[in-house]
């Protein structure tokens, strides 16, 4: 009834129960988008990263801030392509070697069978961190390496995120990139545009609520602690919105 269907007797690092996978072959289309650095966690559970990163920061001494960044997330992504061949390839040839090995039976060397579970377990931890990152579910916590969740919630939202078609002032639908992008620029354009309204009958009506003292602390300089209490305040996999800003706009 189901000609695409195949099921696995898999391995599992430190269980006497095998997991069965239920795979069922679907056609997927997949959207090409271009690449920019982003930071992976589950490169903090690798060793020697952070020797990577102290030497770059140390051997950039008295560049700008920025240029350090951008020399530190080069030698990152080279370090990466150089050393790491993907998680699910490693993880695939970790199960084979135990499959091996579970198929020799007592004859299996016990040191080489311990060395295989932990480095699956650690594989998996790594995948974990991988679709976790990901997947923006953080209500989710350390819990059972519940990977195919991840995977599936990271896939709903790029699916979500994806705009197909976008609509111009006439109502018809725009389904080719450059369209969109021109309908887009127009639609910002018009929402943006300068224009005389006179806004100081409105203004004059509303109750004051900052005072001046306030508005004196709302609009003095940046320190360089409160750049530091907002990147430490961030949530590691975010970046810093309204909602943990200082300032607001001058009232008067």
């Amino acid at each position: 009834m189901f000609l695409n269907v195949l099921v696995e007797n898999l391995v599992a690092p430190a269980s006497d129960h095998y997991p069965l996978l239920l795979k069922n072959e679907e056609s997927q289309c997949i959207w090409v988008s271009r690449q920019s650095f982003k930071f992976e966690n589950v490169w903090c559970v690798e060793h020697g990263i952070y020797d990577i990163v102290s030497d770059r920061w140390s051997s950039s001494a008295g560049m700008q801030v920025t240029d350090k960044l951008i020399a530190c997330a080069n030698d990152l992504s080279s370090w990466s392509k150089a050393n790491r061949n993907g998680i699910k390839q490693e993880l695939e040839e970790c199960r084979r070697e135990l499959l091996r090995c579970r198929n020799q039976g007592a004859a299996a060397d016990p040191n080489i069978l311990t060395d295989l579970r932990k480095r699956m377990t650690h594989l998996m931890i790594q995948e974990d961190k991988y679709w976790r990152q990901r997947a923006k579910t953080h209500w989710y916590r350390d819990g059972d390496l519940n990977t195919k969740f991840f995977h599936a919630s990271a896939t709903s939202r790029k699916k979500v995120n994806r705009i197909n078609f976008l609509e111009n002032d006439m109502g018809v639908r725009v389904l080719d990139e450059q369209g969109m992008r021109h309908v887009a620029k127009g639609y910002f354009d018009t929402l943006f545009l300068a224009n005389n309204i006179i806004r100081v009958s409105v203004v004059d009506i509303i109750d004051k609520v900052v005072s001046d003292d306030d508005n004196v602390l709302l609009t003095a300089p940046f320190q360089a602690h409160e750049f530091k209490d907002a990147m430490f305040s961030m949530h590691p996999d975010k970046c810093e919105g309204e909602k943990n800003t200082r300032r607001g706009v001058k009232l008067c």
